[in-house]
């Protein structure tokens, strides 16, 4: 199996490329402007990316399943969709996961972290955001939108090992983005006095939680709680005007 590779001039590194290989190190020269769909995944080895464009995209699935990797810098306009891991489950519904990633740190060019990115990553303890960008911002593993230089009202996405079992949201959060908490099989209880919005799969797979308390819900999402352990409707839906599916 491919232990080394030298990158240099490498301009695009097509779908699945060196899936399955066994790279330890991958450095990408300033010329490598774009990886695709899966192309390290599945590599046992490797444990350190290092990127020399400062700007690049990255397709969906590209390192999943890279056991070894427990940190890496991104900065690519969109973080993609299960970049680090593919949404199965076992028959229990818990999302199968391999992913050892524990840091990921995301450049002042990002401005999409694209639904599930982090779903199955539960040993990530943080998502760090560098300064200078303008789309998020992050506290504590928790990750918000940015608006006009501060934070949102909007979370984004979460770090699966930072939140433990218990959720507790301010009072400014008044809307849960797509499949933030998907697959969070910790997950038990959710207190979210102020949001009003929770967008599609915003909990789906989250086979542990039993208990969630909103605020007055206006939108609930595609199936926003599918495979949960909830037994209720969210306490207050005496405003709600949308309901997914």
């Amino acid at each position: 199996s491919l232990r080394n590779y030298d990158f240099t001039g490498v301009v695009a590194i097509g779908d699945y490329s060196f899936s399955g290989t066994d790279l330890a190190i991958v450095k990408l020269p300033a010329t490598t402007q774009s990886v695709g769909i899966g192309a390290f995944m599945n590599n046992a080895s490797l444990y350190k990316v290092d990127f020399g464009a400062k700007k690049m995209k990255i397709g969906e699935g590209a390192f999943a399943y890279c056991n070894a990797l427990d940190e890496i810098t991104l900065n690519c306009a969109v973080i993609s969709r299960n970049i680090f891991n593919s949404l199965m489950t076992d028959s229990n519904g818990n999302i199968v996961s391999n992913s050892t990633l524990k840091t990921v740190t995301l450049g002042k060019d990002v401005e999409v972290i694209s639904e599930y990115a982090f779903a199955g990553c539960k040993n990530l303890e943080d998502i760090i955001i560098e300064a200078g960008n303008n789309s998020f911002v992050a506290e504590n593993g928790y990750v918000y939108d940015k608006v006009n230089g501060k934070k949102g009202n909007t979370l984004i996405t979460v770090a699966p090992a930072r939140i433990g079992t218990r959720v507790t949201l301010g009072n400014d959060v008044t809307k849960i983005a797509k499949g933030a908490f998907n697959g969070i099989s910790q997950l038990k209880v959710v207190n979210a006095p102020s949001v009003t919005e929770i967008d599609d799969y915003a909990f789906a797979l989250c086979v542990n939680l039993q208990s969630a308390t909103f605020g007055k819900l206006r939108t609930i999402g595609v199936s926003a709680f599918s495979r949960t352990a909830l037994t209720a409707v969210p306490n207050d839906t005496s405003e709600l005007e949308t309901i997914g599916e």
